[in-house]
Formats: structure tokens, C-alpha cells, sequence
């Protein structure tokens, strides 16, 4: 065949053949559970983070183009840095949890309450975004965030719990969608590729800014609402003053990055989480943890799990930058944790023996043992 002949052919067959059109939403589920999975290892199985990047290339066939030793206790700063979204938390004396404590079980959103009682709250959800003391934020099965309140009754402290849907104020089928670590800022990008953050104590909502085609909200930062986003490949911290690019280490996308005070932390793909300073409107590197991290509500302290030798993991609170750390000591090998606020962390463990999950609140506080909260399973996963 000649050279005009092979390319007639080719445009025939190209113009002969439908294109299956991208379902984006669930890309964006996808994307989110391999950022779970970047944030603990049971998914990974212990192979390394980035085989989260490679599961990701396999959704549709082409890489995603967006998106001292001791104690260590949290700064003195942070304590009157919080929000008025979220109230001083005191263990209660029933199952020493300061509020409610959301997770999902089976794919079910459950609530436990500061008494110890498991609300079961009837939705299949994709994650949850985030709670406070006052209210529990979700992205269900559809794409669509929900909020669902916390009562509480005026009985005295013995008054039962009870969580109430209420309308979230945002846009059904979304394509992601984060809360910030305080609670105070709830931020999604809808199906027409925007970008609005709502200040949930302010009651007011961001101009929507339009992002780049396959963007991915990887957290709203705490303090400022401002939107962190992997968009093209590349990491970006969108505040009011400028764009912040953050970088990412061996080709990642950072979608699976957390945002607060003036850090921002990186899980990166060779293993390590980044922290970043972003004070100055240039992201600037101040330390690195090992393992898979996330950022404290107001900075300062990074979570991380990691390998600890002898195929077991262990999660790790240590100050940044260059402070100090501590092991948060659980029974069984640790695969996820998740900040519950800026002083407890929520441990998820797996009992290889039993075939079970089990969760454990840990203070920050190095003077108190982590405990075990009524909570067991074998598909539990932490917010976020």
C-alpha cells in the first residue's frame, strides 16, 4: 500500500470507531480510594506507594492527568488557633471519645457517639469527608455530599445522641469533594470542572474557579479554605494571593496530600511525606517523614504509617519540622490513621490472625495509652 493508501485506511477506521465517553465520576472515585490507599497500606498490601500510581493508570488505560524521641504534644499555638466550628473536645467518661467518631463499615456510614452507642445511619457511602463535634460530612455512592447534624439532648450529659440529615447546600453528582481539617471549610469541584469552597461559619461561598480538565481536590486548606489541587500533574495550592505550586517527588500527582496552618504534607511515590512551608507564597521544604502522612488540623505534627520491619507497620506522630516523635503503640499492624481533631488520631489495625480491623484513639499527648474504641470489622475504613 502506498502512503496515501494507509492513511485513507487509517482515517476510515478512526472515523468508523466510536470513543467510549470517560466516566470522570468514577475516575474521581477511583482516584479517591487510591488516595486512601497512599495514606495506609492495606490496599497496598506493604508493595510500596507507588503501586497506587499504577493501579490508578489501570482505571482507564492511561495515567490520571490532574489532580528527639519522647512525647510530642501540639503547639501551644494551635489550642488558640481553633475554630469557632470546633468546640474544646474532652473525652467523655463513657468510651473516653471527645465526640462523635465517623467511619465506614461495609461500605455503611456508622457514627459512634461519646456514650459508646453505634448509629448505623442507612447510606452506602464512597468516604467521609470530614466531622466536628456538631455535624458529619459524606460523599455518598452518587457523587452527592451530604451533611447529617449531631443532637444531643438538654437532659443533662447521660442525653442520647441522635444524627439528623439536613441539606448539605451543594450540587448532586459532584466531581470531588473535601472538608478541611477544622471543619470550618467544605470544598467541591462540579461537573462543569469548578472549584467553590463555602465558609461553613461565615455562611458565605467562594467565586467558583474554573480548573483544568481532570483536576482532583486533594484537601481545602485549614485557616485559609484554600483549594489544594492536582491539576495536569502537577500539585497547587490556589489561595487569594496567588497560586502556590507545591512539588511532588517521582512523577507523582499528590492527590493524596493534606493541607493546614501554613504546611502542606506530600505523600509521595517513593515513600516518604513531604512537608512543606507555603507562609510565603513559595512552597518551601522544611521536612521529610517517612512512611504515608497526614497533617495535623493546624500543622505542626504529621501522622504517618510506615514499615517497621517483619512485615509489620506502625504509625508515628512526630513534630515538624525537625522535632521530635513518638510510636502510637496498638495491638496488631497498623494500616491507616486519620486525625479525629488536633489531639487525638484515630489508628486503624488489622489482626491478621482474627481477619478483622480494630480502631483505636490515640492522644496526642504521650502521658495517655491509646484505647480501644467498640469498633471491629472486617471492610472498616477512617474518614477521609
Amino acid at each position: 500500500m502506498s502512503t496515501t493508501e494507509i492513511r485513507d485506511a487509517l482515517h476510515a477506521v478512526a472515523e468508523s470507531t466510536t470513543v467510549p465517553t470517560l466516566d470522570r465520576t468514577a475516575l474521581q472515585r477511583r482516584v479517591g480510594r487510591e488516595r486512601r490507599a497512599l495514606r495506609g497500606y492495606r490496599a497496598l498490601g506493604g508493595v510500596g506507594v507507588a503501586a497506587a500510581a499504577t493501579l490508578l493508570v489501570s482505571v482507564v488505560g492511561f495515567p490520571f492527568a490532574g489532580g528527639g524521641t519522647g512525647g510530642v504534644g501540639a503547639p501551644a499555638e494551635q489550642a488558640s488557633a481553633a475554630s469557632s466550628s470546633a468546640p474544646s473536645s474532652a473525652p467523655s467518661s463513657e468510651t473516653g471519645v471527645p465526640g462523635p467518631v465517623p467511619y465506614v463499615l461495609g461500605g455503611r456510614l456508622h457514627v459512634l457517639d461519646p456514650q459508646g452507642v453505634d448509629h448505623e445511619l442507612g447510606i452506602d457511602v464512597e468516604e467521609v469527608l470530614g466531622a466536628t463535634r456538631e455535624f458529619v460530612y459524606v460523599l455518598d455512592r452518587t457523587s452527592t455530599v451530604r451533611r447529617f447534624d449531631a443532637v444531643h439532648g438538654d437532659e443533662g450529659p447521660g442525653s442520647p445522641w441522635a444524627f439528623e440529615e439536613v441539606d448539605s447546600l451543594t450540587p448532586q453528582d459532584v466531581l470531588g469533594a473535601r472538608l478541611s481539617s477544622d471543619g470550618r471549610f467544605l470544598g467541591w469541584i462540579d461537573r462543569a470542572e469548578r472549584l467553590w469552597v463555602r465558609d461553613l461559619v461565615a455562611g458565605t461561598t467562594s467565586t467558583p474557579r474554573r480548573l483544568p480538565g481532570n483536576s482532583y481536590l486533594a484537601d481545602v486548606a485549614q485557616g485559609s479554605g484554600a483549594g489544594l489541587v492536582s491539576q495536569d500533574g502537577e500539585l497547587v495550592l490556589l489561595t487569594a494571593d496567588g497560586d502556590v505550586p507545591v512539588p511532588t517527588v517521582g512523577d507523582g500527582y499528590g492527590w493524596a496530600s493534606s493541607a493546614g496552618g501554613s504546611q502542606v504534607a506530600v505523600v509521595d511515590r517513593d515513600g516518604s511525606t513531604r512537608v512543606y512551608d507555603v507562609a510565603t507564597g513559595a512552597a518551601r521544604l522544611v521536612d521529610e517523614v517517612r512512611g504515608a502522612g497526614e497533617l495535623a488540623p493546624y500543622g505542626g505534627l504529621v501522622a504517618s504509617v510506615a514499615p517497621a520491619g517483619a512485615g509489620t507497620t506502625r504509625v508515628t506522630l512526630s513534630r515538624v519540622p525537625g522535632g521530635g516523635s513518638q510510636v502510637l503503640a496498638v495491638p496488631g499492624r497498623a494500616v491507616d490513621a486519620a486525625w479525629l481533631d488536633e489531639r487525638y488520631v484515630l489508628v486503624l489495625a488489622d489482626d491478621p490472625g482474627a481477619g478483622t480491623s480494630t480502631l483505636h484513639l490515640c492522644p496526642v499527648d504521650a502521658s495517655s495509652a491509646c484505647s480501644m474504641l467498640p469498633v471491629q470489622g472486617e471492610d472498616l475504613d477512617l474518614p477521609g
